[in-house]
């Protein structure tokens, strides 16, 4: 399965990338424009240090499984982004940086 999803709220928007059987990767920005400005949703804990291919589109990307959701977390995601698009505390799972910045899924 290859899904790609992206909302824009104003000038805030959510990219989730990914399918039922590999997990998801959620990404978002309350200034998409701000190249600095995207996070990236983490699991917390201990996790194995191990890639996962993730479907994004057109292509495959390696992801750390720290970084892969399940159906209900990229939900969540979904939910508190269409509540709060341009939120400027998002929490300790979002990390933003080069971590962000480097697993970002958006094609131009």
């Amino acid at each position: 399965s290859r899904y790609r999803l992206a909302i824009a709220r104003g000038p805030a928007r959510l990219e989730v990338a990914g399918g039922p059987g590999t997990g998801f990767v959620c990404h978002r920005s309350k200034a998409a424009g701000d190249e600095r400005s995207w996070a990236v949703l983490t699991r917390q804990g201990q996790l194995p240090d191990e890639t996962v291919e993730v479907p994004m589109g057109k292509i495959v990307g390696h992801m750390p499984v720290r970084l892969v959701h399940d159906f209900d977390s990229a939900e969540a995601a979904l939910g508190a982004f269409l509540r709060n698009p341009g939120g400027t505390t998002l929490g300790p799972e979002w990390v933003t940086g080069a971590e962000a910045d480097g697993t970002r899924l958006a094609v131009n």
